[in-house]
């Protein structure tokens, strides 16, 4: 396989060709036939592209080239439970709307999650009542200190 190369160096080495290749991402899906895998590998190893674009399915690769500026999606889709979740006041049905929505993101894979952040508040073990919102927001209308 062939080293990977700091910017400075490749552009000094690297072929017309090979720089090319390097605006080159073709799409790979995860029912792809052994064929597909195959080609893939010989644009990686003759050609030397420049990344792979991973797509959960043609579908959804389709609607992406298209420019579809709107996904349409049926009543369980992930879009409208989240939706849903955040209109309502109702804390047990808010939770179960999340956690559905979290089921049909896992079924549909809609985008691939890269980073997620982990946030942590410090505070003196006499607050109580406090919890950390997954909006970003603070609500202390709970919170006593004891």
């Amino acid at each position: 396989m062939n080293k990977i190369l700091e910017y400075d160096k490749a552009k000094d080495k690297l072929l017309l060709k090979e720089k090319i290749a390097q605006f080159f991402m073709p799409a790979a899906f995860i029912n792809d036939t052994e064929e597909e895998i195959q080609a893939l590998e010989t644009l990686i190893r003759d050609h030397g592209i420049g990344g792979i674009c991973f797509f959960h399915s043609r579908a959804s690769a389709a609607t992406n080239y298209e420019g579809k500026k709107e996904v349409v999606w049926n009543d369980k889709s992930f879009e409208t439970l989240v939706e849903k979740a955040k209109s309502t006041t109702d804390l047990k049905r808010r939770t179960a709307l999340y956690e559905k929505a979290q089921e049909v993101f896992k079924q549909e894979v809609p985008w691939v999650t890269v980073a997620h952040a982990t946030v942590f508040k410090a505070m003196s073990p006499k607050v109580k009542g406090y919890q950390i919102s997954p909006f970003g927001t603070e609500d202390f209308t709970k919170i006593e200190l004891k």
